[in-house]
């Protein structure tokens, strides 16, 4: 959440002028970020999300940051990695693991009582 957005969030139980005086931004500069269009990154991101989301409820709803950057290629949507990523998180969208985990304790898998 960037400083303007807290500002905005919070307004209600501060005044707008401390709050942007305690986090640094002018107040010139708030209300002008108000009245701004979204950027192209911004609008760009939403889409994808929306793509990203739908990739990911497909069945199995188990794809990974590389699966789902995969089915976007093959729907002609060129993505890097690191931006699905990025937007998996904000989502709160995982990929599932199905390894299976490793013993530290020095044991053989499947040893019994030593």
């Amino acid at each position: 959440m960037s400083t303007t957005q807290f500002t905005q969030a919070e307004r209600a139980n501060h005044q707008v002028a401390r709050l942007c005086r305690v986090l640094g931004v002018s107040r010139s500069g708030f209300y002008a970020w108000q009245g701004r269009p979204p950027s192209a990154r911004a609008t760009g991101d939403r889409r994808r999300a929306v793509h990203i989301s739908d990739a990911h409820e497909a069945p199995p709803r188990t794809y990974g940051v590389p699966r789902i950057q995969a089915v976007l290629a093959r729907e002609g949507l060129r993505v890097g990695k690191k931006r699905v990523a990025r937007l998996m998180n904000v989502e709160g969208i995982q990929g599932v693991s199905r390894r299976r985990g490793r013993s530290t304790m020095g044991c053989p898998p499947g040893a019994v009582g030593v």
